[in-house]
């Protein structure tokens, strides 16, 4: 096994263990919560860790997905870092797939979604 990967599932397993979920959105098909014990803020770049628990089983077979993503306060963009899937309700089951992808580009916070909701509790409304 490499370094990186030995490290992502190390973060992986101490987030699910000390994460204490806030309810901050319901969607239609989800609830949102942020963690946020886990934000960490570098400058205006600020990293925070969210859940989407969904109501329904999704094809891929996953209740629910963790996700870490770099929100930049300042410019409001963001991008995704990392995050695994799984089986059950709130974080819980067995890891279905991870996904990393903090080579991606950073994109803008469109109003509306769950990215804005994110660069709020994040960011704080006063940001802006």
């Amino acid at each position: 096994m490499n370094k990186p990967l030995i490290f992502l599932m190390f973060i992986l397993v101490s987030t699910s263990a000390m994460a204490e979920w806030t309810k901050v959105n319901r969607a239609e098909s989800f609830n949102l919560y942020v963690d946020f014990d886990s934000i960490y803020k570098d400058g205006n770049r600020v990293k925070i860790w969210f859940l989407n628990d969904f109501f329904i089983r999704k094809e891929g077979g996953e209740l629910s997905t963790k996700f870490l993503v770099e929100i930049d306060c300042k410019d409001k963009t963001s991008r995704p870092i990392s995050g695994p899937i799984f089986s059950s309700n709130m974080g819980s089951g067995y890891v279905i797939r991870s996904s990393n992808s903090s080579a991606q580009e950073w994109g803008s916070v469109v109003p509306g979604t769950v990215i804005e909701t994110l660069w709020e509790a994040a960011c704080g409304k006063n940001e802006k």
